[in-house]
């Protein structure tokens, strides 16, 4: 790898290989427990630096006051949001189509068969109940509360 990277080969803005990996740690980094990294952490992976936090802490800060820095980091998250949604359509084009295979199957059993068209069904929204919320005047409301109270307590209105 260079000492500079391009981010995009239109753009005349370049980073370094640490503040490429500081971005990339940043955005697709995960800890052990599969939980998205710290400013600080990505930082620490990206320098390689035994500093201590409030040093990591100031260097990361300085580093995301980089507009070249947040701006890559910016594409990257905009990357990774359209491929995660790819992959949930594909995902579900592939289930789709295996429900679909099933229910089209005449050797596969009837009740394998209606399971399908049920999750076809409740994919495509068949049998969604929808309820009608009705607004009420809220001085109308406090008419009707004070009328039926008197009438429970025997006053006549």
């Amino acid at each position: 790898m260079g000492d500079v990277v391009d981010i995009k080969a239109k753009r005349k803005n370049k980073i370094t290989p640490k503040q490429m990996k500081f971005c990339q740690e940043l955005v697709y980094g995960t800890d052990d427990e599969g939980k998205p990294l710290s400013q600080s952490e990505a930082y620490k992976r990206s320098y390689n630096t035994k500093g201590s936090n409030k040093t990591v802490w100031i260097d990361s800060c300085k580093l995301m006051s980089n507009p070249n820095v947040t701006l890559m980091i910016k594409e990257l998250r905009e990357s990774k949001r359209v491929s995660t949604q790819a992959s949930a359509l594909s995902d579900r084009d592939y289930v789709l189509q295996n429900i679909k295979k099933i229910i089209e199957n005449a050797e596969e059993n009837a009740s394998a068969r209606m399971r399908g068209l049920e999750l076809l069904g409740k994919h495509h929204s068949l049998w969604t109940d929808t309820v009608e919320l009705k607004q009420t005047n809220t001085d109308e409301l406090k008419q009707q509360l004070a009328t039926r109270l008197d009438e429970l307590l025997g006053k006549s209105a």
